[in-house]
């Protein structure tokens, strides 16, 4: 019998580093770290990103989306965290979305090179698509 461990980090960890990324395992397990937070009470901000990152692991980027942006209320300076909001809003297709919260990356961190290379990328498929 499997002893499946009750830690929603510990899961993500697991999943997201030892399996295959199209997997039917890593996703149940990925599955399941999201049951756990769904029955746990959590407020804490680490806990609403740890979802972000498990659904963004399951290629649910809108649902990814809205836990970034959960957690950004509580510490809207927080790098980290919108850029991975920017990631992904660019997953669930939403370009111009992720191209103003990339500007609002770089605003917040002007020296950044890789925030700066997001935003640019960002701004050239934007000018791509509507070259089209």
């Amino acid at each position: 019998q499997e002893i499946i461990p009750n830690d929603p980090t510990m899961l993500y960890e697991y999943a997201t580093t030892y399996l295959p990324s199209f997997s039917f395992e890593k996703e149940a397990i990925l599955n399941r770290a999201i049951e756990i937070l769904a029955d746990t009470s959590h407020s804490r901000r680490e806990l609403t990103i740890l979802s972000g990152d498990i659904r963004t692991a399951l290629q649910e980027p809108d649902l990814a989306c809205q836990d970034y942006n959960q957690a950004l209320i509580s510490q809207p300076h927080d790098p980290k965290t919108r850029h991975k909001l920017v990631i992904a809003l660019l997953e669930a297709g939403k370009t111009e979305e992720a191209f103003e919260e990339a500007k609002r990356l770089v605003d917040g961190s002007p020296s950044n090179g890789t925030y700066i290379l997001l935003l640019k990328e960002i701004k050239s498929s934007i000018g791509q698509k509507r070259g089209s």
